[in-house]
This record gives C-alpha cells, sequence and structure tokens, in this order.
C-alpha cells in the first residue's frame, strides 16, 4: 500500500518534470531563424481595462517606451470602472495624445448576458484597422523591445495552416510571503501537460490570455471575440475558434521582455483562480475532485519521504519515496530556474497543493451548483444565467451573438 502510494506520487512528478522540459525545449525552439523585416507592420494595441489603478500606468508607459521601427497605436478601453482607471487613463493621454486613445465604457455599458472583458475587447477589435491586432491584459507590464520581439516571432516562417492566435505567459512578478508562495501556481499550471500536442487539439489548447496577438484578416474571419461573448474562460474558449476556423496557435515564451503583476493578497489570488478553473473541469466535480486528489498526493506526499527512510532505510519503498520527493522537488527547482521568485518557497509546495487543490473543487461546485463565480464585482454562470440574460437582450432588442 505505502509502496503504491509514493510510486504514484513519484509517476505523477516525473510526468510533470517531462512535460516541463519538453515544454522549455518547444519554446526555445521558437525563438531560432527569426526575421527582421524590410517593412514591419503595424500594429493595432488593444487593452480592456477594469478596476485596474493599480496597475495602468506602469502598463501604458512601458508601451509608450517601446522602440518598434513600424507604425502602431494604442487603444484602452476602460470597462466601467469604479476606482480612478478612467482618471489615470485621461491623464496619460493627454500626455500622449498621438499614441493613446482611451474608450469610456459607460458610453457604451456592457450588453446583457455579455463577459465584460470579451465587451470591451470586441468593441476595440472591431474598430482596429492596423495589420495586426495586439491584445493585453492591464496588468503585464514591458521592455521597449517587446513589440519587436512579438512580430519578429509571429513573422517566423512557418508550415502548415496560417497563423490565427499568438500567444504566452510572460514572467510573473512577485513580492511578499504570499505571492511567493502561492502565484507560482501560474506558471506552474501551463506545464502540467504537453503543450505541442495540445495546440493541435480542441480539448484545452494552452495559449493564455495574457496577451493574444491576432492577423487581422484572421479575426475577422473567426468572429473575434464576439464568438466568445459569454464565456468566462475566453482564452481557451477563442483558441477552440480559432481551430475551428482552420487556423493555427503558436505558443512562445516572452518572459524576457514581458511581466506580468497579477495578484497581491489571498482573496485575490484566490478569486483570480476561483473564476477560470472550475472551467478547466468542465463544470465536472467528479473530475475535479479527481484532479484535487492527484495535486495532493503528487505535492504532500513525498514530504513523509524522509520519515520513511529512517524507518525502512534503503530498501524498494524507502527508495520509492525518495525518489517521489527527489522529483517533487526537481519539478519545483526547474520553475524556479526559469521563473525566479524565492527559492524557499519550493519547500512550501504542500501548501501550494493544497490551495490548488481547495480552490480547484470550490470553483467547479459553484459552477456545477448554478451559484457561478464573480470577477471585478460581477457574476457569472450563475443557474439560469444564459436564459434570463437572453430574455433580457431580446426584450431591450440586442442581437446576441453566436456562442
Amino acid at each position: 500500500m505505502l509502496l503504491a502510494l509514493f510510486g504514484f506520487a513519484a509517476l505523477v512528478n516525473l510526468a510533470w518534470v517531462f512535460f516541463f522540459l519538453w515544454n522549455h525545449l518547444y519554446l526555445r525552439a521558437q525563438d531560432r531563424n527569426l526575421p527582421e523585416p524590410a517593412n514591419w507592420p503595424s500594429v493595432d494595441i488593444l487593452i480592456p481595462a477594469r478596476n485596474e489603478a493599480r496597475n495602468i500606468e506602469r502598463c501604458v508607459r512601458t508601451l509608450a517606451a517601446q522602440d518598434y521601427p513600424g507604425d502602431w497605436h494604442l487603444t484602452v478601453c476602460d470597462d466601467e470602472s469604479t476606482d480612478d482607471t478612467l482618471a489615470i487613463l485621461q491623464r496619460l493621454q493627454a500626455e500622449f495624445p498621438h499614441r493613446l486613445t482611451v474608450l469610456v465604457g459607460a458610453a457604451q455599458p456592457l450588453p446583457p448576458g455579455w463577459c465584460g472583458k470579451c465587451w470591451a475587447t470586441a468593441r476595440m477589435g472591431e474598430a482596429a484597422a492596423r495589420d495586426w491586432l495586439l491584445f493585453f491584459d492591464a496588468d503585464t507590464f514591458f521592455e521597449p523591445a517587446m513589440l519587436r520581439e512579438v512580430m519578429r516571432r509571429a513573422l517566423r516562417p512557418s508550415r502548415g495552416k496560417p497563423l490565427g492566435l499568438m500567444g504566452g505567459c510572460p514572467a510573473v512578478e512577485r513580492e511578499g510571503f504570499l505571492e511567493h508562495t502561492f502565484m507560482p501556481v501560474i506558471p506552474i499550471m501551463f506545464n502540467l501537460g504537453p503543450v505541442q500536442v495540445s495546440l493541435r487539439n480542441r480539448f484545452m489548447p494552452p495559449v493564455p490570455g495574457f496577451f493574444h496577438l491576432w492577423p487581422r484578416d484572421a479575426y475577422r474571419a473567426t468572429g473575434g471575440y464576439r464568438a466568445v461573448w459569454d464565456k468566462v474562460l475566453d482564452d481557451m474558449e477563442m483558441c477552440r475558434v480559432v481551430l475551428q476556423h482552420g487556423f493555427s496557435l503558436k505558443l512562445i515564451d516572452p518572459s524576457g521582455w514581458m511581466g506580468l503583476r497579477m495578484y497581491r493578497s489571498l482573496p485575490e489570488i484566490w478569486n483570480g483562480l476561483h473564476k477560470s478553473v472550475g472551467y478547466l473541469m468542465f463544470k465536472n466535480l467528479p473530475l475535479a475532485m479527481l484532479s484535487a486528489g492527484a495535486i495532493l498526493w503528487a505535492g504532500c506526499v513525498p514530504l513523509l519521504a524522509p520519515a520513511v527512510l529512517a524507518w525502512r532505510g534503503t530498501d524498494a519503498l524507502g527508495l520509492t519515496a525518495a525518489a517521489s520527493l527527489a522529483l517533487a522537488m526537481l519539478f519545483r527547482l526547474l520553475d524556479w530556474a526559469r521563473n525566479g521568485g524565492r527559492l524557499w518557497s519550493v519547500l512550501l509546495q504542500p501548501v501550494l497543493s493544497t490551495f490548488l487543490a481547495a480552490v480547484l473543487v470550490h470553483s467547479t461546485w459553484s459552477l456545477a451548483s448554478g451559484r457561478g463565480v464573480v470577477w471585478k464585482d460581477r457574476r457569472y454562470d450563475d443557474g439560469d444565467y444564459k436564459r434570463t440574460y437572453s430574455s433580457q437582450a431580446r426584450t431591450a432588442g440586442l442581437e446576441l451573438p453566436r456562442s
């Protein structure tokens, strides 16, 4: 029984180490043979922002400092913020009048049934006129070479289907005990499977929504964010739409010139994950409980290895327990080496595993039970969500886009 317990933990952690290394090699390959275009294409940079007063100024200022040789313009849509986001944006627009356009969300309020981010991005996407559309979350920040490096990778020749969507996971900035303990979950979640395989199927395509780059023709052909108008997990759903329309997905590693400052307190971390992870489980509570069990097993059981070694020595059980611990620590050390953070946080893997398992089960239960999820003071997917909002939309004379 104990041998099976530690053997399973070792196998799970071995798989995660393998996937991490596979993904690392795949992403490094995307940096080879990058072109230096004679004529750089034009780019519309588009950012939806709701209650981002802490982040939006750094985001805009680091974008304004880009050294991109081609034509580009930045548009930010304030999504009916209740903090100082709009005031900050208007001040920045006065400072960068030829580079920044600010859309006031209240001028076109959120229609019934739409997710807020999808409405803001759809508005900007339909107004964009340049060759490429580059969407960012408002909590990102950049090195001056970012836009040039993104476009070099987008223009890199590739075989097969035409590019529909490109994205990646920036470096996650962390400060303080809570962020160093819990925020490694963001990059870790993108290495729990082989991205090269996932990019070619519709089950769970792994192009995160921190940034999405589209060729304009592909955006128009897929319907853009109108195609996922009511989806909270819009990035994964958008990837499926891209694949359904015969385009390809591309994943790159932007961590050298793009950063991300997400959640700063335990409630923010919980709520930020809670709004998404239940959808990754397809609102299936048994699947979520099984996944949570595997996470707890792989993250917590190996920490018992020293006691087993002291008890059994180097027999089969002792060696298997030691292997499970070594592989669990290796997985976290690989993440630390690539994404930074505090080295001591590696030893808190059981805490992180327990937290992730709890939020996974609770988020899935909230969706499966009809309670829905809350994000940025808006509740989504609660019980009669679609029927209620569809009725409201028809009453208001609004045409609902197709899901």
